[in-house]
């Protein structure tokens, strides 16, 4: 993956976002881009010249999030399906992770259910996707119900399954700093089958 760009604050936005998803990159001059031999590109519009073969990747594609960045990322490549899947562990903290084709492109955590909501459905909005599935633990029914219904309030269009959610929750020492058990359950809750279906 290369960053060609000649610009400091598109530099800036593509470094820290790979830094923070830990993967290694190039950097190149905007000129050199037809002949870099990695496969994805990062740059500007305004900087894109010459016959580039390889998936490109801009700014303003980043600048919508980095869960939307990585799934145009992989809408690019043309490497997978086009199901949006996501898991939330409900609670006081709500665990919430994200696929797209198969790839978990978000993993965050949320403490107000309109927040976590709102968030949903500006990434199913951003999105394009054949099928759009919600899966939520059943552990705490209370709160998985207000989410259910904050979901349709909005008019976030998706299909909510509740899922077992025993056993999802990682038995690790110390694996809940920041809210980590709560993300990681909701990744197995996303991956989960279901065992009560809400049609939307």
């Amino acid at each position: 993956m290369g960053i060609a760009t000649a610009q400091g604050k598109p530099y800036y936005l593509f470094t820290r976002w790979l830094r923070e998803l830990n993967v290694k990159f190039d950097v190149l001059e905007p000129d050199r881009m037809e002949h870099y031999t990695g496969d994805v590109i990062l740059t500007t519009k305004r900087e894109v010249s010459g016959n580039v073969n390889q998936v490109i990747l801009y700014d303003d594609d980043l600048r919508r999030g980095s869960a939307v960045a990585l799934a145009l990322l992989l809408e690019r490549r043309g490497e997978f399906g086009r199901d949006l899947v996501i898991g939330i562990d409900p609670g006081q903290r709500l665990g919430l992770s994200i696929f797209y084709g198969g790839s978990e492109i978000e993993r965050v955590l949320f403490v107000s259910i309109n927040a976590m909501v709102f968030h949903i459905s500006d990434i199913i909005n951003s999105i394009k996707s054949t099928r759009c599935l919600i899966r939520i633990g059943n552990g705490d029914m209370h709160t998985a119900w207000d989410i259910h219904e904050a979901l349709y309030a909005i008019g976030v269009p998706v299909q909510v399954e509740f899922v077992n959610e025993a056993g999802t929750s990682p038995r690790i020492r110390h694996c809940n700093r920041r809210g980590k058990r709560d993300m990681l359950a909701a990744r197995e809750i996303a991956q989960r089958d279901p065992r009560i279906t809400v049609a939307g």
